[in-house]
Parts: C-alpha cells; sequence; structure tokens
C-alpha cells in the first residue's frame, strides 16, 4: 500500500477546513434570524402596547367630553 501523499493531506485539510467554516456560517446565520425575530416581536408586542394605551386614552377623552348645550343640530319651530 502507498502512503499517502502531502499534497493529498493538504487538499483534505483545505476541503474539511472549508467545510467547517460553512458549518459554522450557517450556525451564525441561524442565531443571528433568531435574534431578529426575537427584537421585532418585541417591538411588535411594544407596538400594541403603546397603540391599546392610545385607544384607551381616546376612548376615556370621548366619554368624558361634555355635551355643548344649545347646539344639538334640530332646528327649532318658530
Amino acid at each position: 500500500m502507498e502512503p499517502v501523499s502531502g499534497q493529498f493531506l493538504t487538499l483534505l485539510g483545505i476541503v474539511g477546513g472549508l467545510g467547517v467554516l460553512g458549518i459554522l456560517h450557517v450556525m451564525a446565520t441561524a442565531i443571528r434570524n433568531e435574534t431578529e425575530m426575537h427584537n421585532l416581536t418585541l417591538r411588535v408586542n411594544e407596538l400594541r402596547r403603546e397603540q391599546m394605551e392610545k385607544l384607551k386614552r381616546l376612548a376615556e377623552m370621548g366619554s368624558m367630553t361634555p355635551a355643548r348645550g344649545g347646539k344639538s343640530g334640530h332646528k327649532k319651530a318658530a
């Protein structure tokens, strides 16, 4: 059996290293995507909460608005 040449081992090492780098890249991309999704979920929840508070304030303001006297829109009969 012939011994394995140095060039083959070098090529094998380069291919293996590129494979490891590829795996690390995929893992880093997945982690970045998960982090971005988490941040977006937090932002959406914050915006929903702010919108609900805004709607509650508007509803409270609408229920507390006093009726203006004499301006009902009906004309008086003469």
